[in-house]
């Protein structure tokens, strides 16, 4: 019955305003909830708590590694401003002529750059965020992919699908890490 009251302790984070008042306070609130966590991690799946200190370093360590060790990865994106994974993939395909990165974005991040028309701020991508994307497209070339979602940004309907399927030489899926975490340094 730990995970249950531990479960509890989770919700509670989320629905006690002395808990939930500011950044330190959650996170502070949110570690110890973690801690008391007794079960063993299981081998083939793994749950990360951000804010959690702990978790938030170990899922930002697992995701570069897992691009350091792919020979592709695909990618699915919202929001693309996570510092260290744009530089773990511009250096792997800079670093491997075999390395490919298929990448599916919101399109909200393709009108920021757009090939063809004018620059618009649809929704809440920045334009660091295409930049980015110009910077993996010049690092791998052709070996470097982009598609975009359409969205309806009036509406506020976004591509929320965030994931990173890394793959073996012969293009078979090793791992996948995705969840709610946009692909930035905050959500991570």
């Amino acid at each position: 019955m730990q995970w249950i009251s531990s479960r509890s302790s989770l919700w509670q984070a989320q629905l006690d305003e002395s808990k939930s008042d500011s950044k330190t306070h959650y996170r502070t609130y949110l570690n110890s909830c973690r801690a008391a966590i007794d079960y063993p991690r299981e081998d083939d799946i793994r749950a990360y708590f951000i804010p959690s200190s702990t978790d938030s370093r170990a899922i930002t360590r697992r995701m570069l590694d897992g691009v350091a060790s792919a020979a592709a990865v695909d990618v699915g994106a919202h929001r693309f401003g996570h510092p260290q994974l744009v530089s773990a993939l511009a250096e792997h395909l800079q670093e491997d002529e075999d390395f490919r990165v298929r990448m599916v974005a919101d399109d909200d991040l393709y009108w920021l750059k757009p090939q063809k028309g004018q620059y618009q701020k649809l929704g809440d991508n920045e334009l660091f965020e295409a930049e980015n994307v110009e910077y993996l497209e010049e690092s791998g070339g052709d070996r470097y992919e982009i598609r975009y979602a359409e969205t309806n940004s009036e509406e506020h309907l976004l591509h929320l699908n965030k994931y990173i399927i890394y793959r073996d030489a012969d293009g078979r899926p090793t791992s996948l890490l995705c969840g709610a975490a946009n692909l930035t340094n905050t959500g991570f």
